[in-house]
């Protein structure tokens, strides 16, 4: 399995840093800081308009950043390496609920194509992270139930010791799931679901040990809704939708996904956005469709509707928090993504096997076929690993670069504003500022809210001397998220230049506001000091400086000498 792994994900040595990576990670002065452990972990409302309170996820990049730096493909195989621990720990858990093929499960959820986003994106550690810490929690609890199951008081005392122990490592995977991403919010009922699938009763100690699990579920789930709304700015646009309109969201979103993860082709970094408010009356069928299914299955749930009831309940359950009913940042470019299956793809992998088996036992019955069940059976199961493996490893060739992957994007939705906004900047990277601004104008046509496209397209207006086009895009910019500190670092500096001191004032000692670790902002203020005439105001923003950032020593350098200039008091 690890070899078949190793082989896939050969690739990501050559992986790059993508869109979110360079604000969560590569800008990220916490990262870099030694003491910025503790600040990860003790202040949740520091997140730079970026970083939601995930710290393990993040404690796992400050490690990385102490220990070699910034190193992209490190980082990959770091991913890679949990993927494979997420695809082992599966393995166990399949086998401790009794699921036949247990290792074929982990194996087809190891290959699917769907997951490279999560492992080949380095921010994506979220789901690559969580995984591992998700399923702990499940084959913990699983322990946990067995050790209740027997009924003679003699062995019972036995398994009494053995028990605390159990539900410790039941209860630490969930903090540290829950910490790690905030799509692991509904594991208290996946473990209930999980409970129902192996059979067990219910007993009083079992139901009292998931009361602390859930309760800290719901202080994620509680606290990532408050986030959104309050902490990580207003980054698209009003998410205004109905109730019906977001029902309509979420059936859609839920048959999309289910089609991906039978059909992975062809796979996108963002897909097409629909409109639920130009809804057809097609549209409402996906809905019919649910409670057909539910009601189907329910209805033969003593004979084979319980393993189809149970897995397609987990999948909806672990899918919910995305589905539309709440708004997440993802929404500004479309309603569905890759990395969102990761989890919830457990379930649907199960019944994809579980579907294997119930072909060949279809076959069986029917021996005057030439085709032999157990041949049949074979042939299925390498061609469906194989055409896995095939699209998966074409999928990590794809995100070898920015160009690449955002060029394949735009064959596939040329619609797609974030794919045009990337080029635009890798174009801008690369000093071709008519390729980066055609795709820049282009993402801004398609999004006018496309913030990270008119930071950008200021910069291209700062190389051709565009002052007031510059100014007017960083504004733009800036008003719609106060917290992307980019726009008033950049408008700051014009106004610096020009000699508009009380506007570039204004500008970088909101950035100072909004993120006190920005140094660029205190370098900028400390030299609007010493423009103005006040050298110790500027020497005490030069130094803060050199507090946040060890290597730029010249700001002290520079404050000495301003200050032996100047008459003793």
């Amino acid at each position: 399995m690890w070899v078949v792994l190793i082989l896939i994900y050969f690739p990501v040595s050559k992986g790059t840093y993508l869109i979110d990576d360079i604000d969560y990670i590569v800008n990220d002065a916490v990262l870099e800081d030694p003491a910025g452990i503790f600040r990860i972990w003790l202040s949740p409302f520091e997140n730079n308009g970026v970083w939601p309170y995930i710290p393990v996820t993040r404690t796992s990049f400050w490690l990385e950043r102490q220990l070699w730096g910034l190193s992209p493909s490190a980082s990959l195989w770091i991913n890679v390496g949990l993927h494979g621990l997420t695809a082992s720990l599966l393995w166990i858990a399949c086998w401790i609920i009794r699921i036949k093929y247990p290792w074929l499960i982990a194996m087809v959820f190891l290959v699917h194509p769907v997951h490279v986003q999560s492992v080949a994106w380095v921010i994506e550690r979220k789901n690559t992270l969580s995984g591992p810490f998700f399923l702990l929690c499940i084959i913990g609890y699983l322990m946990f139930i067995r050790t209740f199951e027997v009924s003679n008081p003699a062995s019972a005392k036995k398994h009494k010791a053995p028990w605390k122990g159990v539900y410790f490592l039941t209860l630490t995977s969930a903090v540290l799931a829950f910490l790690s991403s905030a799509k692991t919010v509904m594991l208290p009922l996946v473990l209930v679901g999980c409970h129902l699938a192996m059979g067990a009763p219910w007993k009083r100690k079992m139901v009292i040990a998931l009361i602390p699990i859930l309760l800290l579920a719901v202080g994620a789930g509680m606290f990532r809704i408050y986030a959104e709304a309050n902490l990580m700015g207003d980054s698209g646009l009003a998410y205004t939708y109905s109730f019906q309109e977001r029902v309509l969201i979420a059936t859609q979103s839920l048959f999309f996904y289910l089609e991906k993860l039978v059909f992975p082709h062809p796979l996108m970094f963002t897909y097409p956005k629909w409109n639920p408010s130009e809804a057809s009356l097609s549209a409402y069928l996906p809905i019919f469709s649910v409670f057909a299914i539910a009601g189907i299955t329910l209805w033969k749930f003593n004979a084979w509707g319980k393993n189809w009831f149970l897995g397609l309940g987990a999948f909806l359950l672990l899918l919910f928090p995305m589905l539309g009913f709440f708004y997440t940042g993802w929404f500004q470019f479309s309603f569905v993504t890759n990395h969102w299956l990761y989890l919830a793809s457990f379930p649907i992998v199960g019944i994809l096997v579980g579907t294997i088996l119930w072909l060949r036992r279809e076959l069986e019955r029917y021996r005057q076929f030439y085709l032999k069940p157990r041949v049949f059976e074979i042939s299925l199961i390498l061609a469906i690993l194989s055409c896995f493996t095939y699209l998966a490893r074409q999928e990590v060739l794809i995100y070898q670069s920015p160009e690449r992957l955002w060029t394949t994007n735009l064959r596939h939705n040329p619609e797609a504003w974030l794919a045009h906004q990337e080029l635009g900047k890798s174009f801008l990277e690369a000093e071709n500022f008519y390729q980066a601004a055609n795709h820049l104008n282009r993402a801004i046509e398609l999004n006018s809210r496309a913030l990270v496209a008119l930071n950008n397209r200021g910069a291209i207006h700062v190389y051709r001397e565009q002052w007031d086009k510059a100014i007017e895009d960083y504004s733009r910019a800036a008003e719609i998220n106060p917290l992307y500190v980019l726009p008033f670092l950049n408008r700051g500096n014009i106004h610096l230049e020009q000699h508009n001191y009380s506007l570039a004032l204004e500008d970088f000692s909101h950035v100072i506001q909004v993120s006190p670790y920005e140094v660029r902002a205190w370098e900028l203020r400390g030299e609007l000091f010493f423009r103005t005439g006040t050298p110790k105001q500027a020497c005490l923003n030069w130094g803060r400086a050199c507090e946040l950032n060890s290597c730029g020593k010249w700001q002290q350098n520079r404050c000495e000498a301003v200050l032996e200039e100047l008459p003793a008091d």
